[in-house]
């Protein structure tokens, strides 16, 4: 009987030693992540977002840390430096240069670009198919919380982003039909003016 659990025992040790051996790290999931992501020439996808209690839907285009999104009510240019927020209803844009923070919150993919810099990571219990990893900041003055990204398991692009800020308020963004395309010109993320006629234009530069 003794041997019998000790051969059981033995048996367990070794199937924890490979499933150990062969789990994935969160630093590992996200670096797999971070390089499908900086070694796509441009990623498009559709997106729901809840922001403390109020839903919208949209579109963005990626290309580095370029970016465009669209929703219904609002369009959001960012050329590298510069940000156009355009106001469909009233016809307004608003001209700024945002710093890294406002970007991960404007733009939750530039979170996966820089998570080395500026997070620590932790993998949770995640369903299959999928890696869930929460990060934490690594500097005290930083304006998020935490963030809860799940990505998938095969494409390493991601699936969902929970951010919560300092201020417990919670931003869940659901992305949708992700793919990965080909290089896309520079004016694609620069705001047109030709194309809003009348608008009105406020540099707070």
């Amino acid at each position: 009987m003794k041997y019998i659990i000790k051969k059981i025992l033995a048996i367990f040790t070794i199937m924890s030693s490979c499933l150990s051996s062969n789990a994935m790290t969160a630093n590992e999931v996200l670096t797999n992540t971070s390089k499908v992501y900086n070694n796509s020439k441009s990623i498009t996808a559709s997106f729901a977002i809840i922001d403390n209690g109020y839903s919208n839907a949209g579109k963005i285009t990626i290309t580095g840390n370029k970016f465009v999104i669209t929703t219904p009510q609002m369009s959001t240019w960012f050329d590298g430096k510069t940000q156009w927020t355009y106001s469909s209803s009233i016809n307004e844009v608003n001209i700024g240069e945002p710093t890294a923070e406002e970007l991960q919150i404007i733009n939750p993919f530039s979170i996966i670009k820089d998570f080395q810099i500026n997070y620590n990571g932790k993998l949770l219990d995640s369903a299959k198919g999928s890696y869930k990893i929460k990060l934490t900041p690594k500097k005290s003055n930083n304006d998020i919380k935490s963030i809860e990204l799940t990505v998938n398991s095969t494409t390493y692009l991601p699936s969902l982003i929970v951010i919560v800020a300092k201020n417990n308020i919670k931003t869940t963004i659901n992305i949708k039909n992700i793919n990965i395309g080909g290089t896309l010109p520079g004016s694609t993320f620069v705001f047109n003016s030709a194309n809003y006629p009348g608008v009105e234009v406020i540099d707070l530069r």
